[in-house]
């Protein structure tokens, strides 16, 4: 890749990766989460998006990074990082994956399922 550079300098060559913490880099998250989830997969539906931008109840609890395009400045990826959450006091504290019925399957890697590990340990991408 790129007369033998290594991945990495190659990537940031062409992209910025930084923590989303102004109002300014989370729009741009949320206008990006929007594009792909609710018109490029379907994910969302685009009336539940009010004013084209994809948020929900777990972003003001998560770590937000932005991946730009340095030649054009635009957002071109995302990412969050959230630990287990208990918003509604109930006890659980778990992952928001792990509140979807049937998200998570047993088979074939219960050693690594959420539920059996240390709660303090692990996170969701």
């Amino acid at each position: 890749m790129n007369d033998g550079m290594p991945a990495s300098e190659a990537l940031t060559s062409f992209f910025a990766f930084r923590r989303a913490d102004t109002p300014e880099l989370r729009d741009q998250i949320h206008r990006l989460r929007y594009e792909v989830y609710c018109r490029e997969f379907g994910f969302e539906r685009e009336e539940d998006c009010p004013g084209q931008r994809e948020v929900d109840q777990h972003d003001s609890g998560a770590e937000h990074c932005i991946l730009i395009h340095r030649d054009s400045g635009r957002a071109a990826g995302c990412v969050r990082l959230l630990g287990p959450d208990d918003p509604m006091g109930s006890g659980e504290n778990l992952l928001p994956l792990e509140r979807i019925p049937g998200a998570l399957s047993r088979s074939g890697a219960d050693a690594l399922y959420p539920q059996r590990l240390p709660r303090h340990s692990i996170c969701e991408i």
